[in-house]
């Protein structure tokens, strides 16, 4: 059981280390928001004891990660003991020590002294492991990206919140007043909301609850007294409101993620420091907003970019073919059909995937693998090709071009020499009133050069694509190439097709 070894990209080691990410986000969360009185006289006991899973999840981490692969000189290593050395020559394996010390043992002397656990966040070198694994996986890239960043910005907007809160709770906040630095109940009041019934658990009549008389507004320079107007006010909406109350929890924790937020966007809007050490608190806390706020810009017009690339460069082709077209004055009709297959093209993914790009950056066999899942069994349909050797087919795949035709274009026209076959893989085409469609195959006797076809190698009927049609086409030279390494097969495609000639012959004379 202890012998086991985990590859990183196994869906085991994701979800293992999806886990431990989950341990992460709990001690960035947790560790700082302690610091709220209500938080923490409410769910102490609960927070020993998460403390204790998670902590038992990093202990175990440290021992996962001594039986992870790791390739060495392009082999996959997967010894015990090779990977028991690789991991403690690893700097990440002493952070995984100091991670999983007892720090928080503290809480034994002084219950409040939450940071003792701030060891913990050594771990969250995990948390880039799981994003580079996510977003490999994930089919949605970009929004994880936007997922990430919004992740990346709650934890600093959290921590700082926390920090501005303790140090108000340093400043004796119940004290202070709507115009100071710190937090204060006089800036987040409950909200008031209109609302009345009368009935008698409200002790009112309808008259009471009337909305459409209203007191008597006045300016500010008619107010007599100014208390009186403002208890006659409260007399008359006293029955007609209903206040929502919230803890003091939510109150603290809104108006302080709401400070951090503002500050380290440098929005500001906030009453200004009263001392040296407030100053210099909000001039480093801008600071660091500054640089926040380069980093998310950054990352937002990266990520803008990535999700518009494709798009852009599509659409600089599409307005460089315009242009073309303009300055040598195609007919109209001609340009619309040039942008419907532009539309075609972008709107069936041909436009957002370059096979060719993909080829050149795969290893060849590997994209060898990818295009014989794809193609194999569409070739083995090939009534000429159904006996063919594995090899010969793969050879064949690999050599397989894609073709996209607009609607009522020409395949092929009776009477042309015939230099390639055709595989239908999306739409379909037309021939002699009747129409083929997807993985039927057509023009594979034009390639073999077989003696005494009548019609030699000339196509005998004209192909016309219905609509849009996705074609893979395999040319003579290709096949013919592919052949010369392998004489049985050659020999075995020849016979094939005089028999596929012969029975056309005979079809043909009965019809006669």
């Amino acid at each position: 059981m202890l012998l086991f070894s985990l590859d990183e990209t196994s869906l085991p080691f994701y979800l293992w280390t999806t886990l431990v990410f989950v341990g992460c986000f709990y001690n960035l969360l947790t560790i700082v928001v302690m610091v709220f009185e209500e938080v923490h006289h409410s769910f102490y006991d609960t927070w020993i004891q998460l403390n204790l899973v998670f902590d038992c999840v990093f202990l175990i981490d440290l021992f996962v990660m001594t039986r992870r692969e790791y390739i060495e000189d392009g082999i996959q290593m997967k010894g015990v003991k090779d990977m028991l050395v690789n991991r403690v020559k690893s700097s990440y394996f002493y952070l995984d020590i100091l991670c999983i010390l007892p720090t928080d043992l503290l809480l034994y002397l002084k219950h409040d002294l939450s940071l003792s656990r701030l060891n913990r966040l050594l771990k969250c070198y995990r948390v880039n492991e799981f994003n580079a694994l996510t977003e490999i996986r994930t089919a949605f890239p970009n929004l994880f990206r936007i997922t990430k960043l919004v992740f990346t910005c709650f934890i600093i907007f959290h921590w700082n919140g926390c920090v501005y809160f303790f140090i108000s709770v340093l400043y004796d906040f119940p004290s202070a007043s709507y115009d100071d630095w710190i937090f204060s109940y006089d800036k987040i009041p409950d909200p008031v909301l209109v609302s009345c019934d009368y009935s008698e658990v409200w002790n009112t009549t309808e008259d009471e609850c009337r909305l459409d008389i209203f007191p008597p507004l006045r300016i500010f320079e008619d107010y007599d007294n100014m208390t009186e107007e403002v208890d006659n006010a409260m007399i008359y909406w006293r029955n007609r409101s209903e206040i929502l109350t919230f803890s003091k929890f939510v109150k603290q924790y809104a108006l302080s993620f709401y400070w951090s937020a503002l500050t380290l966007v440098t929005l500001g809007e906030q009453p200004s420091p009263k001392d040296t050490f407030q100053n210099s608190f909000e001039i480093c806390d801008t600071l660091l907003g500054l640089v926040l706020f380069a980093v998310i810009v950054g990352d937002v017009g990266n990520m803008v970019t990535t999700m518009n690339m494709k798009r852009s460069n599509f659409e600089d082709v599409l307005d460089c073919c315009k242009s073309y077209m303009i300055y040598r004055k195609v007919h109209r009709r001609l340009q619309r059909k040039a942008i419907e297959f532009f539309t075609y093209t972008w709107s069936h993914g041909g436009g957002q995937v370059d096979e060719e790009e993909i080829a050149d950056f795969l290893p060849p066999r590997l994209y060898g693998q990818l295009a014989v899942h794809i193609h194999m069994e569409t070739l083995r349909r090939v009534k000429l090709f159904e006996e063919c050797e594995p090899n010969l087919l793969y050879e064949l795949i690999l050599k397989l071009e894609l073709r996209v035709y607009s609607p009522l274009d020409f395949v092929c026209r009776k009477g042309d020499v015939g230099t390639e076959m055709y595989i239908v893989k999306e739409g379909a085409v037309e021939v002699v009133f009747v129409q083929l469609g997807t993985g039927t195959v057509f023009g594979e006797l034009s390639i073999l050069n077989i003696p005494g076809n009548k019609n030699g190698n000339r196509r005998t009927a004209n192909v016309r694509s219905v609509g849009y049609s996705d074609l893979y086409v395999l040319s003579k030279d290709d096949l013919w190439a592919a052949l010369r390494e392998y004489p049985e097969a050659k020999k075995s495609l020849m016979e094939k097709g005089m028999t596929r000639v012969m029975w056309n012959f005979s079809s043909h004379l009965s019809r006669g």
